[in-house]
C-alpha cells in the first residue's frame, strides 16, 4: 500500500465512524 493511500485510511475509517 502506497504512503497516500495509508495518508486516507484515517479519513475513510472517519467516515466509516458516521462523522
Amino acid at each position: 500500500m502506497t504512503e497516500e493511500c495509508q495518508a486516507k485510511w484515517p479519513e475513510l475509517l472517519k467516515v466509516s465512524s458516521g462523522e
